[in-house]
């Protein structure tokens, strides 16, 4: 139980972090497909399976909220470094990704669907407009649904996406204030979201997975190769100086070397 509540933990944290994924990181520790049939086959669902759910549930908006505090303050104060570390996170794991896929990568098929995936995610940062998005009640249905779409695909991350569009702000305040009462409306907003792209989506997911395997893998590669290049360019984009490239540097590293430390762990 507490095994499964500290890997929800991890996850929900990793959920928070620009460009890294959640659910990559439940594949990676085993309880992703997992839990995805326990969704499709929700209606033979046990009491075993009922309580994985919870606890791994517990742990996920447990680490999501606490996450979004601390990333939230460490934004405010320290932009450059913070945001190399979570650079330096990313890249560790597209190291995986590639290793995984680096044989299919090398084929006219691979190497099309990772150009195809880089080209979009660019050209989505390309042609996004502040005037497109407006911040009220009904948006957070919508961020539901990406929230969903981005857990159920492992690699793809909803943080990256949401910073893509320029509501990246908007969702951390909300993961952070999500036990106000006051945020109770956008919350229902969101959950109904969250509960309509994984009804939908989820059965999509799992044939692709079994079926489609690496060119899946391939796509998130690009999608991921594709998030650093905007997550790199908007932080250059800010003023800083020696002491946060320095500072950012060493916690590039680290980030590389603390996510590639826990993929070997759970490999």
């Amino acid at each position: 139980m507490i095994k499964t509540i500290i890997k929800g933990f991890l996850i929900g944290a990793a959920k928070v972090i620009p460009g890294f994924s959640g659910s990559l990181l439940a594949m990676i520790f085993g309880v992703y497909e997992q839990t995805l049939n326990i969704i499709v086959n929700i209606r033979k669902i046990t009491l075993k399976q009922l309580l994985f759910l919870f606890n791994l549930g517990f742990g996920i908006i447990l680490g999501i909220v606490l996450f979004s505090m601390l990333v939230k303050f460490l934004l405010a104060k320290l932009y450059f470094p913070v945001m190399l570390l979570f650079i330096g996170m990313i890249i560790s794991s597209v190291k995986v990704l590639f290793n995984e896929t680096k044989n299919y990568l090398i084929t006219f098929k691979g190497t099309s669907i990772s150009l195809i995936s880089i080209i979009l995610v660019l050209g989505l940062d390309f042609i996004k407009s502040d005037s497109l998005i407006t911040v009220n009640n009904y948006l957070y249905f919508p961020l539901g649904i990406v929230e969903a779409l981005t857990t159920l695909i492992p690699g793809i991350s909803g943080t990256s996406i949401y910073m893509i569009f320029d509501v990246y702000d908007v969702v951390l305040d909300f993961y952070a204030n999500i036990f106000n009462v006051n945020n109770f409306i956008n919350v229902i907003y969101f959950g109904l979201g969250l509960i309509t792209g994984i009804y939908l989506v989820s059965k999509i997911i799992l044939f692709f997975l079994e079926k489609y395997r690496l060119a899946v893998l391939t796509m998130i590669f690009g999608f991921m190769v594709g998030a650093i290049a905007i997550l790199l360019k908007d932080t250059l984009l800010v003023n800083f100086n020696i002491w946060d490239v320095t500072m950012g540097l060493f916690l590039l590293l680290l980030g590389y070397k603390m996510v590639n430390h826990i993929f070997k762990l759970n490999a």
